[in-house]
């Protein structure tokens, strides 16, 4: 991101003396854009590509491998309590995942992003996350059991979807 002159010098500064850039930018003392900017480019640099702002997740696409996108990270993850760990999309993953099971109720995981953003490498960073949680399932179980609700496993075909009953009715066509 270029920024103009005028923009630069609208900037308010960081504090003085060592900045340790936070996991989590609600914690910046003062939050700028100039801070907002300088934390990210930190810890992009320190190959900590993820940077969370509350339950929201921030990943700069790094352009190369890095440690948080190996199955070793993922089965880390897993063996502790999310609410401990920095952040990661795998925690916003396994987060969706034990609210669907406890609650019965769809999920949804936004990831946005300009072409070239890296939305795709995300994406496939589920997969990779599952398999690796199947594998960890025997020693710990870090997500809730399926209740015996009738709910679809993630893994099985969905059903053919059927109307809403309180969805207008089509008329037969006549061919």
């Amino acid at each position: 991101m270029q920024l103009s002159e005028e923009e630069a010098s609208s900037l308010l500064p960081l504090t003085s003396g060592a900045f340790e850039p936070p996991a989590d930018l609600t914690e910046l003392e003062g939050i700028s854009t100039g801070s907002v900017l300088h934390t990210l480019r930190l810890r992009h640099k320190a190959d900590k590509i993820y940077t969370s702002v509350g339950p929201v997740i921030i990943a700069v696409n790094p352009f190369k491998p890095t440690p948080e996108s190996t199955i070793e990270r993922i089965d880390s993850l897993i063996q502790h309590d999310p609410d401990t760990l920095p952040p990661h999309v795998f925690n916003v993953a396994r987060s969706a995942y034990s609210v669907m099971i406890s609650t019965g109720r769809a999920q949804s995981i936004l990831i946005s992003g300009e072409s070239g953003a890296g939305k795709t490498g995300e994406r496939r960073a589920e997969p990779r996350a599952r398999s690796a949680s199947r594998r960890l399932r025997a020693e710990a179980t870090p997500f809730p059991e399926p209740p015996a609700t009738g709910l679809t496993p993630l893994t099985a075909p969905l059903p053919t979807p059927r109307p809403h009953p309180c969805a207008p009715q089509r008329a037969p066509s006549c061919a």
